[in-house]
């Protein structure tokens, strides 16, 4: 039941999060094998620091009793999970020592975390307990936070990236029947990546093939709908229409790309799953990994 996996942006130690033998999801380093824990409470997902030096962990926390469940709101389940807990939080660890900081207590929920500098994190929280619309909002490491889209449209954000100009790129959709899309956020403005693509972008959340976008060398990396298949598309950052990478007879179920190469896991007709490799930026695959 690993998952998670993300190597440090300074050296070479790898953390991932793997339930312990209470089957509560903690953070466990490799290769020394610890692990960080927070709260007592099951890790949903972390961000490494950009300096190494600290994770910033999403954890949950129920408030359970022995009495009947009751809900009151349209949004208790999440595909892959189930049921919510009743609260969530933020904590930061300091790395070396395992020291931990509360930032955030007692949110309905949080779904996506990352880093804006040493001092500040970005994390999508609903703005209300009617609906699920997921802002961007800014934290600092005393629980300071600012609202950064502003209540907005949004149906959801999530998959945040943030840029070296310190812009952030994150997929989000308006509200109602619309699509969701890659968005930049730059100097209080949220305007959409790609104006002139109308594709549904997917994320690769639990039944919904797909790959949570990337970035390298100025170009972003995602995968979107198109006539029945979760395709890999790029674009540069500054283009208005992005170039598919696979046809319609495979479909793209995760992606990642550093320093010009990318790779990714596809399934087809004829094989549930593969490891693959982009050998030419306009359309042919490579040949499979033999892993």
């Amino acid at each position: 039941a690993d998952r998670h996996p993300r190597w440090s942006p300074v050296g070479a130690e790898l953390m991932f999060i793997r339930p312990d033998t209470r089957g509560i999801d903690q953070v466990v380093r490799w290769p020394s094998g610890t692990a960080l824990t927070a709260l007592d409470a099951p890790v949903r997902q972390f961000a490494w620091s950009p300096d190494g030096k600290s994770i910033a962990l999403i954890v949950s926390v129920s408030t359970r009793s022995d009495g009947p469940l009751v809900t009151n709101s349209v949004g208790y389940l999440r595909d892959g999970e189930g049921r919510l807990p009743s609260t969530a939080g933020v904590v930061v660890v300091d790395v070396a020592t395992g020291a931990t900081r509360e930032v955030i207590t007692g949110v309905r929920s949080i779904g996506d975390i990352a880093w804006r500098g040493a001092e500040t994190l970005l994390v999508t929280m609903p703005h209300d307990d009617r609906s699920w619309r997921w802002d961007l909002v800014g934290v600092t490491l005393d629980g300071e936070t600012v609202v950064l889209t502003d209540h907005g449209p949004w149906e959801r954000a999530a998959c945040l990236m943030v840029l070296d100009d310190g812009s952030v790129l994150f997929a989000g959709g308006e509200g109602g029947p619309s699509h969701t899309e890659l968005r930049r956020l730059a100097d209080g403005v949220v305007t959409p990546l790609l104006a002139d693509f109308d594709r549904n972008v997917t994320l690769g959340m639990p039944a919904y093939p797909g790959a949570r976008p990337v970035v390298d060398g100025g170009s972003a990396w995602f995968t979107a709908n198109d006539r029945g298949v979760s395709r890999l598309w790029s674009a540069p950052l500054g283009a208005t229409t992005p170039t598919p990478h696979t046809d319609h007879r495979t479909v793209v179920t995760g992606t990642d790309a550093r320093a010009g190469r990318v790779v990714l896991t596809e399934a087809t007709s004829s094989s549930p799953g593969r490891l693959r490799l982009l050998t030419d930026e306009h359309a042919t695959i490579g040949d499979e990994f033999e892993v």
